[in-house]
């Protein structure tokens, strides 16, 4: 027979038997600085480009901004994990290939024409119509509240 007083036996509180519940806030903040980290390192790059790129001091530097940019870009495309229909992913990862292209291309002309303030604007808007217009009303994603 079992005293009274006995405790009862601790939940198993390890690593292992823990499952996490996704966490759509975070979800979502993860997917709203990638897109952010991308417009800024894009600016960067078509800045650094535009007034370094004759110079070989510099390669490194525009260098390491392009490989940014691509991070970024693969960041963003790694966001649609979380995402549980194969149909939608599908989908979605196109509309962010799109938006990528479309940063290519804003980058490709900034660092051409040197627009500088005009292209900051440019990116930002850009992210703006992404984070606030594309991402809720075509991907499913609601990236603000």
């Amino acid at each position: 027979m079992e005293p009274e007083s006995a405790a009862p036996a601790a939940p198993d509180r390890s690593p292992a038997r823990r499952k996490k519940a996704p966490n759509p806030i975070l979800q979502a903040n993860l997917t709203k600085w990638a897109i952010i980290f991308q417009s800024a390192f894009a600016n960067a790059a078509a800045s650094h480009i535009y007034w370094h790129a004759d110079s070989p001091d510099y390669s490194f530097v525009i260098l390491l901004d392009l490989l940014l940019v691509a991070a970024c870009s693969v960041w963003m495309a790694s966001n649609h994990r979380f995402e549980p229909d194969p149909d939608r992913r599908r989908k979605n990862v196109y509309i962010e290939l799109g938006y990528c292209l479309v940063i290519a291309v804003i980058l490709v002309i900034d660092a051409r024409v040197g627009m500088g303030l005009v292209g900051t604007a440019i990116f930002i808007s850009a992210a703006l119509v992404y984070i606030l217009y594309v991402n809720p009303k075509y991907m499913g994603r609601k990236l603000t509240r």
